[in-house]
């Protein structure tokens, strides 16, 4: 053998055993231990006492609202329909209150704000047991409202009669996301700090991560050993700092390297742990083999229907939950669920398979998972949603989905990413259509529906500050009244599909049904041309007819 043969097989050791030391250094560097000095503590503290500060003032402005309606209530009878009046401001100044109820003494609700919960008035809920015994401002964790699939903490009020008798209470249905989203929101913007909040029951009222709202935390059932005595020493003190470790897979293996740091916030009788928690990951690609070609969203899903059909159910999941599979192509994966919102593949978050995510929705409350379903359902199509961008640090983008019926029990889809169609996120959009809306409600519940729908056709409504345009319509597809096109007042629009083909008149009619809530649309300006997103709130008045408001968001 040559000498120079011999130095090159030594130099190609030489560079091997470099790439294995550099490896095994990425892979095995203490991530157990970050650094905890005095500075970092205190930016941590600082951001903790920004998220109290901020959750204690909406506490407290609700709780001075709904002290003075009962208040007004305890001078009024029981069956006064002036109740509903007194009730109606602090469900349409707050966007983050679905419902609003009046209950007496018997637990017999007597009032309910919007008017599509009139349904409910006569209801005896006395089995709410924590509500009639309770005497002073409170909360409950969690709870589901079947009216329009989705949970909410209540907040209650008792009220008091002159003579200082017990007449019932007031309890306000408020959504979570909407209510602490804002402010965790900004402080991710600006420090990068992750916000969450659990209660005495030990389940999550909010995570910037909303996969885990409404989740109950149960460290016996982790299967790291050091992750779990983290989160145990979490829900056993009332305040504290502390570290975890994990690792997650999301398009790449992350090693998650946490500090966290929490307070007690007690509410009533009822104790959040509000916390936050910041650290740094250290990660590898997890990245299946290339595509021969860059076929389009459309093919690649409708090859994954064609491979369960030449395959079978179980083979198919197999492949599709592989990370390093056919159909795992990074950022474009084939995801399968069940119609009722069970993972059935997620290859980059396998932890997520067997759970139900029917109430999963984006920083814009879009359900997304709900509008695939019923997309699917009619056979298949395009869905808008935002996701986290693992090729991006994670940044929330908008994805285009594809979803296609595999049968009647599940389907599969797949999904691109449109980073130049979104701006930043802005909360203050959302709350300002779920506002806009519920003026509107309110203003047909004061002159009238023709009269309102009058108003409605108007380009420049002065009750509509936030949204770019306004319209109704009735449950068959009708138009009522639309700001931007009054011409269109009287046409059925029933089949109408944006330019994904995305059948946005019907989707908005299901949304209406099911309660009401946020949905997107992509429309074509017909001066520039070019695409844009819409973002749409929708909110029923009754069986009959929704109000909805727009905000062009691209």
């Amino acid at each position: 053998m040559s000498v120079s043969r011999v130095g090159k097989i030594i130099m190609v050791i030489v560079v091997l055993l470099i790439v294995f030391l550099a490896v095994f250094v990425l892979l095995t560097q203490d991530i157990s231990s970050p650094d905890l000095s005095g500075e970092n503590v205190s930016s941590l503290d600082s951001v903790l006492e920004m998220l109290n500060a901020s959750t204690d003032n909406r506490v407290r402005a609700l709780e001075t609202e709904m002290s003075a309606a009962a208040a007004n209530i305890s001078l009024l009878s029981s069956d006064d329909p002036e109740i509903a009046s007194v009730l109606r401001p602090i469900y349409t100044g707050n966007s983050y209150v679905i419902d609003i109820i009046y209950v007496d003494s018997a637990g017999i609700v007597r009032s309910a704000v919007p008017d599509v919960k009139n349904a409910y008035v006569g209801s005896d809920i006395s089995q709410w047991t924590d509500f009639l015994e309770a005497r002073t401002f409170s909360a409950t964790s969690i709870i589901p409202l079947k009216s329009n699939n989705t949970r909410a903490i209540c907040m209650f009020c008792p009220v008091f009669s002159a003579n200082g008798s017990y007449d019932g209470y007031i309890s306000a249905s408020v959504d979570p996301i909407a209510f602490f989203g804002p402010a965790a929101y900004e402080i991710e913007q600006k420090t990068g700090v992750k916000s969450w909040v659990i209660d005495a029951t030990n389940t999550t009222l909010y995570n910037t991560d909303h996969d885990q709202v409404d989740k109950k935390i149960q460290p016996e059932l982790f299967h790291d050993t050091r992750l779990a005595e983290s989160f145990l020493e979490i829900l056993t003190n009332d305040s504290g700092t502390n570290v975890y470790t994990y690792a997650d897979t999301h398009g790449s293996v992350l090693l998650l390297n946490r500090t966290a740091m929490w307070i007690s916030y007690p509410v009533g009788s009822m104790t959040w742990k509000i916390g936050v928690t910041s650290g740094s990951s250290v990660s590898h690609s997890v990245v299946g083999p290339a595509l021969l070609d860059d076929i389009p969203l459309t093919s690649f899903v409708s090859n994954a229907l064609l491979y369960i059909h030449e395959h079978g159910d179980e083979e198919a999941l197999a492949e599709f939950n592989n990370p390093e599979g056919v159909f795992s192509q990074g950022s474009r994966y084939i995801y399968a669920y069940s119609m009722n919102g069970t993972v059935l593949s997620l290859p980059y978050q396998p932890t997520l398979v067997g759970q139900n995510r029917y109430q999963i929705r984006d920083d814009y409350g879009v359900l997304y998972l709900q509008s695939a379903i019923h997309t699917a359902q009619r056979g298949g199509g395009y869905v808008y949603f935002l996701y986290p961008n693992p090729a991006n640090n994670f940044t929330k983008e908008l994805k285009i989905g594809y979803v296609l019926r595999v049968n009647d029990d599940w389907f599969i889809g797949s999904g691109d990413y449109v980073p130049e169609m979104m701006t930043a996120f802005d909360p203050t959009v959302v709350d300002g259509l779920v506002t806009d809306v519920r003026k509107a409600e309110e203003y047909a519940a004061t002159v009238g529906k023709d009269a309102a729908l009058t108003a409605f056709n108007r380009a420049n409504s002065d009750f509509f500050q936030t949204a770019d345009y306004v319209f109704a319509g009735d449950m068959e597809g009708n138009v009522l009244a639309f700001s931007q096109d009054p011409s269109t007042v009287g046409m059925n629009r029933l089949g109408v599909t944006d330019v994904y083909d995305v059948s946005y008149i019907r989707d908005s009619i299901t949304l209406a049904r099911n309660g009401g809530g946020s949905m997107y649309l992509m429309l074509e300006d017909p001066v520039t041309g070019k695409n844009e997103l819409h973002l749409v709130y929708i909110s029923p008045v009754d069986d009959t007819w929704s109000i909805g408001a727009g905000s062009i968001i691209s």
